[in-house]
C-alpha cells in the first residue's frame, strides 16, 4: 500500500548514502518526528528484522543513523519517482493511500486523492 513514511524513508536513506555501518540485512525507517519548523522531519533508519509473524524488530540500537528530512526534500523526492516510474508518488502506484493507523484497527487506507486510484502520476 502507498504510505508517505516510504518517502521519508527513502529520502532518508539517500541522505545516509555512504555513512551507514555495513549490515547484512535491510535498513528500514524506525521512527520519525516532526520537528518544531513545521518544515522538516528526523526519521531514524536501523537494521530491521522481519519476525515469523511479520512483526518488525531494530534490534541494533547502536548502529541507527537519523537523517533530517525536509518538505523540499520530499517535493524533489516525489518529482524524480514520478519522472523515473510514471506512478503516483502518494500512494506509490497502487491506488490506495495510507490514511492513518489505530490500535485497534492498525493501518487504514482509502482511495488516493492525487491519482483518483489509477496509480499514474497526475500531470502538475
Amino acid at each position: 500500500m502507498g504510505n508517505r513514511l516510504n518517502i521519508y524513508e527513502r529520502v532518508a536513506k539517500r541522505k545516509l548514502e555512504g555513512k551507514l555501518p555495513e549490515y547484512d540485512g535491510d535498513w528500514e525507517m524506525s521512527m520519525w518526528e516532526a520537528l518544531d519548523d513545521g518544515e522538516s522531519i528526523v526519521v531514524e533508519i536501523a537494521p530491521c528484522v522481519t519476525l515469523e509473524n511479520g512483526d518488525k524488530e531494530w534490534p541494533q540500537e547502536a548502529l541507527r543513523r537519523k537523517a533530517v528530512v525536509t518538505l523540499q526534500d520530499i517535493r524533489e523526492d516525489c518529482l524524480q519517482y514520478e519522472k523515473e516510474t510514471g506512478n503516483c508518488s502518494n500512494c506509490m502506484g497502487d491506488g490506495q493511500m495510507w490514511t492513518g493507523w489505530s490500535a485497534d484497527e492498525g493501518n487504514r487506507h482509502d482511495t488516493c486523492i492525487q491519482c483518483r486510484g489509477t496509480g499514474k502520476a497526475v500531470a502538475k
